[in-house]
């Protein structure tokens, strides 16, 4: 965030916006649901932060646009229908079990090598270790052993 600040993002902003410009006590309640990633376009843009105050105050004023619109009359129809459901279970005992083998197993894989100093120094003189590719070394083989 520019400013290094932590903030409420679009909707802390677009709620201050909206619960200043109704009457004194209104709550701004903003539910994302299922939007899935819901920060601005270009926010994982590390070299250019992108600031969510504009786009905050965007939203807010465009939901107090609706809200003028929106005429209230009485109407006594509203029913609660409540009703209990019973959804089945995931049995996830076998996927939990593969799981604590592969915790247990990992760091068995993780153990030191038998490889020395001296051995490992060899091995670089020996496949010239790539300074453009540090995270591999480049085998390059001798021009006697290049066939024609």
């Amino acid at each position: 965030m520019p400013g290094g600040v932590n903030t409420a993002d679009l909707s802390g902003f677009a709620s201050q916006v909206i619960e200043d410009n109704l009457s004194p006590g209104a709550v701004a309640l903003i539910i994302q649901g299922c939007g899935g990633d819901i920060n601005p376009a270009g926010s994982k843009d590390v070299h250019h932060p992108r600031d969510a105050e504009p786009l905050g105050n965007m939203l807010g004023l465009s939901t107090l646009k609706a809200v003028r619109e929106i005429r209230c009359r009485e109407d006594g129809r509203l029913v609660l229908l409540n009703e209990m459901l019973t959804l089945p279970r995931n049995d996830a005992a076998e996927r939990i079990t593969a799981l604590e083998t592969e915790r247990e197993r990992l760091p068995a894989a993780l153990k030191g090598t038998s490889l020395n100093l001296k051995t490992f120094l060899s091995l670089i003189v020996k496949y010239n270790l790539d300074r453009d590719f540090p995270s591999g070394v480049a085998v390059h083989a001798p021009p006697s052993s290049v066939r024609r």
